[in-house]
């Protein structure tokens, strides 16, 4: 059963009736369409009329097939197009277009609620502390700058010297970590704590592998050569 309409003659300011115009075009909605659309949201008759409001796994699920489609797709989108573009197809635009299955529970989804979306759950991943500690203990400290994660094994290579030990020996790498997390006025910024087992990583990526690359390196390589040698000793 078709809906009732009334017809009605609204006056807008001209930077309302701007945003509305951008904000329609790029949901693939019509001006009017647009307008109602954001009445209900704001008056709240579509989660009455649903019965419900998505739930967070459902939202989750809209944004892992969004990124599933990014990766299928071919096309050379920039971040707002491919968002603009999921929308359409997801909202219908496409009849024939079958790769884009809507949630159950979301009927139509804007280029903006996908995007605050996928920044909230990305945020979520990176500062998580559940994640961190229970699925990668050292995420955040692979995310630090390589300058600082080169001032640590250098640290670390003090303390070892200071301490007549060998820095690949586990006793000598649990004691340092221990250490580093007891003084805080020595700890370098953006690593408030370190694991036994990523440090024991970065040692041996500068102490082994990286001295076993420059040795491969062809003559030709001379300027590669160098820039990694100077690297290496700073």
């Amino acid at each position: 059963m078709t809906e009732k309409l009334y017809r009605t003659q609204l006056r807008l300011p001209m930077r309302v009736y701007e945003q509305l115009k951008q904000q329609a075009d790029e949901s693939g909605r019509s001006l009017n369409a647009e307008i109602a659309y954001r009445l209900e949201n704001s008056l709240g008759e579509k989660a009455l009329r649903d019965g419900r409001l998505p739930t967070e796994r459902q939202k989750v699920e809209l944004l892992l097939d969004f990124e599933s489609w990014l990766q299928e797709s071919q096309g050379d989108l920039s971040e707002k197009g491919a968002l603009k573009e999921f929308c359409r197809l997801y909202n219908g635009g496409d009849p024939d277009y079958e790769q884009v299955e809507t949630v159950h529970g979301i009927e139509e989804v804007t280029p903006r609620f996908l995007r605050d979306l996928a920044l909230a759950c990305r945020r979520y991943a990176r500062e998580s502390p559940y994640i961190s500690q229970h699925l990668d203990p050292t995420m955040s400290q692979r995310h630090v700058p390589e300058v600082r994660k080169a001032a640590l094994v250098k640290g670390y290579l003090c303390w070892c010297e200071t301490q007549t030990k060998n820095p690949m020996n586990p006793d000598a790498l649990n004691s340092f970590c221990r250490e580093y997390h007891e003084k805080m006025n020595q700890r370098i910024l953006d690593m408030p704590t370190i694991s036994p087992g990523y440090l024991e990583e970065l040692v041996i990526a500068w102490l082994y592998k990286l001295p076993t690359y420059l040795a491969t390196l062809s003559e030709k390589s001379d300027f590669m050569r160098e820039a990694i040698q100077i690297m290496y000793e700073q």
